[in-house]
């Protein structure tokens, strides 16, 4: 199966704005991680268009990008 995902809008308040850049790579890396894990793809497909997810503030755990934890969430959100 192959999935495109696209995100019309990435909302980043309180990151610097020198950071975004970074952040919004350390991301796409970590949700290409998730999203290869099993059954991940298949629960993005079956979402609607026009579906969102909010995410919670994010707390990285120690070790782990602020990327990797938006992913995290997002995996989380998508087995509700």
């Amino acid at each position: 199966m192959k999935l495109v995902l696209h995100i019309d809008r990435l909302v980043l308040n309180g990151v610097d704005p020198a950071e975004r850049a970074a952040l919004v790579r350390a991301l796409h890396a970590g949700l290409e991680r998730t999203l290869a894990e099993s059954g991940a793809a298949s629960r993005v497909a079956a979402l609607q268009p026009s579906a969102h997810i909010r995410l919670p503030a994010l707390r990285p755990q120690p070790g782990q990008t602020l990327g990797d934890a938006a992913a995290a969430a997002l995996s989380r959100g998508l087995q509700r």
